[in-house]
């Protein structure tokens, strides 16, 4: 099915509301989960609650052998993303995935949608899409009409 171009806005397009898409949940995820993970009122909890902060004021402590007290952060745990196996055709075909722990998700949102981080990007997508040899087709696009974004295809 095609759709004309107006009814989808690129990323690159979307400016002032840059938090807002990306805290959508089919922002934060693109791959087919149960109808019963429903993660749109944890992220909103999430954005709610850290506001402006950073994430490390979330940071747990640790003693380490030495007897220093030292801030746990997300990489001292292994599993601090939620990990699965994905199958798309029901045979041999398992992919690993990984989720993003949400509280880090909302706060690299929180971080990269800043005004002027959110123009830093958009200037250096706007910089390598001038360039002919490179070519992006997997941008994300936020559907405006009864499309939703994670079936919206891609249009340039």
């Amino acid at each position: 099915m095609r759709v004309s171009a107006s009814a989808s806005k690129n990323v690159r397009s979307i400016d002032n509301d840059a938090r807002r898409f990306l805290l959508k949940e089919e922002s934060y995820y693109n791959f087919d989960l149960p109808k019963y993970f429903v993660f749109q009122k944890l992220l909103e909890q999430i954005s709610l609650e850290i506001q402006e902060k950073p994430l490390s004021d979330y940071y747990g402590q640790k003693v380490d052998t030495s007897g220093k007290t030292k801030p746990t952060r997300p990489c001292d745990y292994e599993n601090v993303n939620h990990r699965f196996l994905n199958n798309k055709d029901g045979k041999f075909a398992w992919r690993p995935l990984q989720l993003i722990h949400p509280a880090i998700y909302v706060s690299l949102v929180h971080k990269i949608s800043k005004e002027e981080n959110w123009n830093l990007i958009i200037s250096r997508m706007e910089k390598f899409s001038s360039n002919p040899k490179i070519r992006c087709l997997s941008l994300p696009l936020e559907s405006d009409g009864k499309l939703s974004d994670s079936n919206t295809p891609d249009i340039f």
